[in-house]
């Protein structure tokens, strides 16, 4: 399956796209097109959103939901009823997509959310730096990453309670 973010939709492509980004977002400016190759079928998304942020995007399907990252919005799109399940703001910006167990974390410029697949938010944790958060790895009870506290390549390791989000351990730097 291949996904990839156009500002046109393809000459060739002769589909509507679906609007993922939530009844909200028709009046907004901007769009952008996900294109979604699953062999010979060919799906296409459309995202309005208000003003560009953030050079990251992502997207992928977990089961029935189309889950994207955009700008600084956080999309869960349910494949099989065709509706939008969750429109979240982000702060800042959206960073990176993690699927662990059938869980979304979602990274943004500061912080990290657990989201299930139906959309409802379990935790955010909001204070892990101030330019982007990273996810290196999971275990059963723990997520370890790093967030950037001082631009560029300030980052600062960090461990968090898989079930809460609460910090078990975050790395200082001398002097603080």
């Amino acid at each position: 399956m291949d996904f990839s973010f156009s500002y046109t939709i393809p000459n060739d492509l002769n589909l509507d796209p679906i609007l993922i980004s939530g009844p909200d977002s028709f009046n907004l400016n901007q769009e952008e097109y996900l294109i979604i190759v699953n062999g010979g079928n060919i799906s296409v998304f459309k995202i309005k959103y208000t003003f560009h942020c953030s050079p990251f995007k992502q997207a992928q399907i977990t089961g029935n939901f189309l889950i994207v990252g955009h700008e600084n919005y956080f999309y869960v799109f349910d494949l099989l009823n065709r509706m939008n399940v969750l429109r979240m703001e982000m702060g800042g910006y959206f960073g990176h997509l993690y699927v662990e167990n059938n869980l979304c974390y979602v990274a943004d410029a500061n912080g990290l959310y657990c989201i299930e697949l139906k959309g409802k938010i379990l935790w955010e944790n909001s204070n892990l730096g101030i330019d982007g958060v990273i996810i290196n790895r999971f275990d059963e009870d723990n997520i370890y990453g790093e967030g950037e506290w001082d631009p560029p390549g300030g980052w600062r390791p960090f461990t968090l309670e898989k079930k809460t989000g609460r910090l078990l351990i975050t790395s200082k730097q001398k002097g603080e």
